[in-house]
């Protein structure tokens, strides 16, 4: 008795001798399917091909569908009497077992190396020695940490890192200011020794010119000193400073702008933190944030180098017109 069945891809009827019984058979469409039992006689998907949400054929398309004759077997290709191995399942999401199949080792975090043209030509024995100097300032027995820091250094120092740049680039203008102080003492007293050497009343104007010179080189250590002080955010210098910013109130206009700005920096929350015991362990503790430089100073210092620079031209060209 022929054994009827359908394919569970194509919902295709198919036909088979009852010697076929229990084997598997490739449909046309490609699917392999089970033949059912003989004595079934029914009409049934095969369990091993049926996928889940697959629909029922309906009457109409069990009515379309074309029975398969035994004349027509070829089209239904049955298998041979070695039975085909069935269908590999697909295997499993990966995701699944993901965690499963990490282990410890692949946790491990490498540190990052340092590329070789970074290194300034120093070889790695050379180079790891300067990265240990460059921090026996840190204390081990801390996890790396300053002794004595706050946990939170990082965001206390970028909360005070505006403050922080403004200080100390009123303190690079300082030392600026300090050395061109010393650079005017030298020439002043060069001047005054001249006229030392020539005698009679020239020798008045070369005392008052050494006089002068001897002012200058105070003026100029004093604020080379002040600049340092801001720079290293010495609590001394921000009290040197707040005297400085009031008698600078009186420069009106623009001198009372700039000591009303020193004196914000000095006195703020922030500015007298940033002049704490506290604040110095917080810059020690994050070496890697650097202080920006604010766009202001650039613009005064090319302003200053260019008055300098003209100062110095129109100098010599007067000098040599009265040649």
């Amino acid at each position: 008795m022929p054994i009827q069945f359908q394919c569970s891809e194509c919902n295709k009827r198919l036909q088979v001798s009852d010697e076929s019984a229990g084997k598997q058979a490739k449909c046309q469409c490609g699917a392999v399917v089970k033949i059912p039992a003989a004595s079934s006689g029914t009409v049934a998907p095969s369990a091993a091909s049926a996928k889940p949400g697959t629909a029922k054929p309906t009457s109409a398309n069990s009515n379309a569908s074309a029975k398969a004759s035994p004349t027509n077997k070829a089209s239904t290709s049955v298998p041979s009497s070695k039975p085909k191995s069935a269908a590999k399942p697909a295997p499993a999401s990966n995701l699944n077992n993901l965690f499963d199949e990490l282990t410890d080792k692949d946790w491990q975090i490498k540190p990052a190396s340092v590329p070789k043209a970074e290194r300034l030509g120093q070889s790695d024995g050379a180079f790891l020695k300067a990265y240990a100097a460059s921090s026996k300032s840190i204390d081990q027995s801390n996890n790396g940490k300053v002794a004595g820091a706050p946990p939170d250094s990082v965001r206390i120092r970028q909360e005070h890192l505006w403050l922080e740049a403004n200080i100390k680039s009123f303190g690079s203008l300082y030392l600026f200011g300090g050395v061109l102080n010393i650079i005017a003492a030298v020439g002043v007293a060069t001047v005054g020794a001249m006229a030392l050497s020539q005698g009679g009343e020239q020798q008045t104007i070369g005392i008052i010119q050494l006089v002068a010179a001897g002012f200058y080189v105070a003026i100029g250590g004093f604020s080379i000193a002040f600049g340092k002080g801001l720079q290293n955010l010495a609590p001394w210098a921000r009290v040197v400073g707040i005297v400085f910013a009031c008698i600078g109130l009186l420069g009106i206009p623009l001198g009372t702008l700039i000591s009303a700005f020193l004196l914000y920096l000095f006195l703020s929350q922030k500015g007298v933190y940033c002049f704490s015991a506290e604040y110095k362990k917080v810059v020690a503790a994050t070496p890697e944030i650097k202080c920006p430089t604010p766009i202001w100073v650039w613009i005064l210092l090319f302003l200053l180098v260019t008055g300098i620079l003209v100062g110095v031209g129109l100098g010599v060209f007067a000098a040599l017109n009265a040649t």
